[in-house]
């Protein structure tokens, strides 16, 4: 049995998720649907299982959600500044961003740099209700499958994987 075996309403999204954990991780992941279709319980299992960790709580796990109405870029600032830090207990640190289409003009900007060049430790999960309103985003994180490193089209069941080079264990 897969990880995603219990999501069988994403199955396609879970195939590419288990091969991600098989195979290592892309950088960048964006995970877009309707409210109430698992985005966010999917995306906390696939940062579990890349901590290797059942625990909710984990010291390489960062979460953001939209502070109000949008996420500023303050809150975009602090992500930075954490993202640069290695590893406490895992080999890796994920990022989880849930409500990235709410994300401000500046908010979306100053992520764009770390989307194009992220530490090799890192793995950042977009959450987004619409595609469409991290799309300036998302083609940067997908442009880069251009190289052959992680290719995971769009799936019917509204969660995308997107990605350049694999994250480095």
């Amino acid at each position: 049995m897969t990880t995603f075996a219990r999501f069988s309403e994403h199955q396609e999204a879970g195939r590419l998720l288990d091969a991600a954990l098989r195979e290592g991780p892309a950088h960048a992941y964006l995970f877009h649907g309707p409210p109430g279709v698992g985005k966010r319980e999917v995306a906390r299992t696939f940062a579990r299982s890349l901590l290797g960790t059942e625990r909710e709580f984990h010291a390489d796990l960062y979460e953001l959600d939209a502070l109000g109405e949008m996420i500023r870029i303050d809150a975009i600032r602090e992500l930075r500044r954490d993202l640069h830090m290695r590893p406490f207990e895992a080999d890796r640190r994920v990022y989880l961003i849930f409500g990235a289409h709410s994300m401000n003009e500046e908010a979306a900007d100053a992520l764009l740099k770390d989307l194009e060049e992220p530490p090799a430790y890192a793995v950042i999960v977009l959450v987004a209700l619409r595609r469409v309103a991290v799309m300036h985003i998302a083609m940067i994180c997908c442009d880069l499958t251009a190289g052959g490193w992680f290719d995971a089209a769009p799936s019917a069941d509204g969660m995308t994987g997107c990605g350049g080079r694999r994250s480095k264990k």
